[in-house]
């Protein structure tokens, strides 16, 4: 499955998240700095129409530096805090 032509849900910018983050590191180190089995990570992105489970959501943003809100809402940028105006 290719991220890009997935929907534009959770599930899919939290896999876009982890091919970005994929850029810089192994996927196994990414699973270990946020506790996630990697056959189970694989086994997710197969089930496109799946949920991610909070704790990897979570992980995401505690331990990469990924905006929550960008997670949840697919608005503002990838990495960071949205900005306050």
């Amino acid at each position: 499955i290719k991220i890009e032509t997935m929907q534009d849900t959770v599930h899919a910018r939290f896999h876009k998240t982890i091919l970005r983050l994929s850029e810089e590191m192994h996927y196994r180190e990414i699973c270990r700095k946020a506790d996630i089995d990697v056959r189970n990570l694989y086994r997710n992105r197969k089930l496109a129409g799946d949920k991610v489970p909070a704790e990897w959501l979570s992980a995401m943003v505690t331990e990469f530096g990924v905006s929550a809100h960008w997670l949840l809402t697919g608005e503002g940028s990838m990495f960071g805090k949205p900005s306050r105006n």
